[in-house]
């Protein structure tokens, strides 16, 4: 193992913007999806979503199968310096997230690769995120276990608020 290196802090940290972009409702399944962009409060335009939609769509349809999923879970979609990640998770077995993530150059922003088994899985602006979706699913799911609803959770947005 090497030596431990020193850490050079290229910036301060600076809260990231993070949007709702839409709750994204497509047969049985609803995903909120988040938008944090690089430099502004632009929206995403429409050939990315669809792009999002459709590489969510394949994994999920591969993938939802091999354990008790729920039809519920988010979208995060975080646009760094030089590549754009996009993190679909859902959730499954009560208390269990599957979690794929993929990655895009900002020059080719249609051309995701699969980056999960690189063992790379989000940034400190994804885990809030991340964290913000683990109590929500605890909250309206997990602590009512006779009388859960799926909209609450839905309804309970991440927001700048939450950093």
């Amino acid at each position: 193992m090497n030596q431990t290196k020193s850490l050079f802090i290229h910036k301060n940290y600076q809260m990231r913007l993070v949007y709702l972009q839409e709750v994204w409702r497509e047969q049985n399944w609803h995903f909120k999806i988040y938008y944090l962009p690089r430099q502004s409060a632009d929206k995403l335009d429409d050939q990315l979503i669809k792009t999002i939609k459709a590489k969510c769509r394949t994994i999920v349809t591969h993938y939802s199968t091999h354990a008790d999923s729920y039809g519920v879970g988010y979208v995060i979609f975080n646009e760094e310096a030089t590549h754009s990640y996009l993190t679909l998770s859902w959730w499954a077995n009560e208390s269990r997230l599957f979690q794929f993530g993929l990655i895009a150059q900002l020059n080719r922003p249609y051309r995701f690769r699969n980056y999960s088994l690189r063992g790379l899985t989000a940034g400190i602006w994804e885990n809030l995120v991340h964290y913000h979706k683990g109590r929500a699913w605890v909250k309206h799911i997990l602590q009512k276990p006779l009388t859960y609803n799926f909209e609450d959770y839905l309804a309970d947005i991440y927001t700048n608020e939450n950093q």
